[in-house]
């Protein structure tokens, strides 16, 4: 009688036993291996909008060259570099502010354009999976310097786009645009080499412009 009790004790905790084991390979096959559809890609593209603290070097490397633009963001607004210019740009308002610090010359003044170029480096990615142009593939998961990433192509007729997705936080850690129409397929690489959380309040601070000839565009 008593192992018969035992038996009818045992089978519950075998079954969660196995319940559970069941959930950690579903668990793990999600993270790992199940294919991420194009709806899904957009969610997690879309998570890296919303981040308002962070940094990023932008490394371009296209024809030979490699162009390199530094960024800050905290608060919506935005810090800008590159070899020889500073620029400042407020989100909410599209208003900024042109450093030159060598020349001690400023220039202030509102510009949508200035907003549009930093959406389509930093956001490259949600903006070509929104595109209908392009047919969606899912290729694998894989690591780009050390961060796990999901690998997509979007392609159509011109051009292929090769894209590398962080899993957590939905930045674009690479971005391959191949032009299908010329014979050496050229193409443009962009190296995204960011930090999540670590701009203060001074990093992205207008510099003290009283030394400054300031212009108005």
């Amino acid at each position: 009688m008593q192992e018969k009790k035992k038996f009818i004790l045992a089978v519950p905790t075998v079954i969660i036993i196995i319940i559970f084991i069941i959930a950690l390979a579903y668990l793990i096959y999600s993270k790992n291996f199940k294919p991420l559809s194009k709806e899904k890609a957009i969610e997690l593209a879309e998570m890296a909008v919303t981040i308002d603290n962070f940094s990023c070097q932008l490394v371009i490397e296209q024809d030979g060259e490699e162009f390199v633009t530094d960024y800050k963001r905290k608060d919506n607004i935005v810090y800008m570099k590159e070899v020889d210019y500073e620029e400042y740009l407020n989100i909410d308002t599209s208003e900024c502010v042109y450093v030159d610090r060598e020349n001690k010359e400023a220039y202030t003044y509102t510009s949508d354009s200035v907003l549009e170029s930093y959406n389509t480096r930093l956001y490259a990615g949600i903006q070509s999976l929104e595109n209908g142009d392009y047919s969606y593939t899912f290729n694998e998961y894989e690591k780009v310097n050390g961060i796990k990433c999901a690998s997509i192509t979007l392609s159509n007729d011109s051009e292929n786009i090769d894209m590398w997705i962080d899993t957590k936080a939905g930045m674009i850690t690479k971005y391959v645009i191949t032009n299908k129409s010329e014979e050496d397929g050229n193409s443009a690489t962009y190296i995204y080499r960011y930090q999540i959380g670590n701009v203060t309040d001074e990093d992205v601070k207008v510099p003290d412009l009283s030394e400054y000839t300031v212009l108005e565009m």
